[in-house]
């Protein structure tokens, strides 16, 4: 699975009554799932491939590279 986004930064409204746009953005993601068995998962996903600092929203900046994992139990299984 991956995720690419790139959008224009948007606007945003300064005092005084000055507009400025911030950085335009490309985020990548990546993850991938392995299936152990049919109870168990392991995953992995990574997000902001890039790095990029930037604010999705003017002063909420967004987190730069991290990497996530973890197992996924499935019970009560219809067979």
């Amino acid at each position: 699975k991956s995720d690419l986004f790139i959008w224009r930064g948007p606007q945003v409204l300064l005092l005084p009554q000055t507009i400025e746009r911030l950085r335009n953005v490309i985020d990548l993601s990546t993850g991938i799932e392995y299936k152990v068995s049919a109870a168990v998962a392991i995953w992995l996903q990574c997000n902001n491939l890039f790095n990029q600092r930037y604010q999705r929203w003017n002063n909420y900046e967004v987190l730069g590279l991290n990497v996530l994992g973890g197992i996924r139990l499935t019970f009560d299984q219809k067979q």
